[in-house]
């Protein structure tokens, strides 16, 4: 796969991993669309995206930077993040120093929760 989004790389690593900064709304549509997510809402927001992306141009993360701290963190379908991909997710916040709200892992895990409350009563 190669890479066909306008987003600009913003962390390399050494292996050919990269993050990236989403910029148009086709980088959010695609985003949204390779991780079943609704990132592409946040588009014309003040928020901004960062994808977690392999050598192969694949997303495995996406993350949600609000003001200014890290707010969340969800894998592919808002699901919690593998191992693998929180140390590289972690890696990238430490070396450019991104502050990230303590429950930024959590917070989908959370609101599914409280779905599921909310449609079971």
């Amino acid at each position: 796969m190669e890479k066909v989004d306008d987003s600009v790389i913003v962390y390399e690593f050494a292996d050919g991993w990269y993050v990236v900064e989403l910029l148009t709304l086709y980088d959010y549509l695609r985003e949204g669309g390779m991780m079943g997510n609704c990132v592409a809402k946040y588009h014309d927001s003040e928020d901004t995206i960062y994808s977690l992306r392999s050598d192969r141009h694949e997303p495995h993360a996406s993350m949600l930077y609000r003001g200014k701290i890290m707010i969340e963190i969800c894998g592919r379908f808002n699901s919690s993040l593998k191992p693998e991909y929180r140390e590289r997710v972690e890696q990238f916040m430490r070396d450019c120093y991104f502050p990230m709200h303590p429950l930024a892992y959590d917070i989908t895990d959370m609101r599914r929760q409280t779905q599921w409350v909310t449609v079971c009563r």
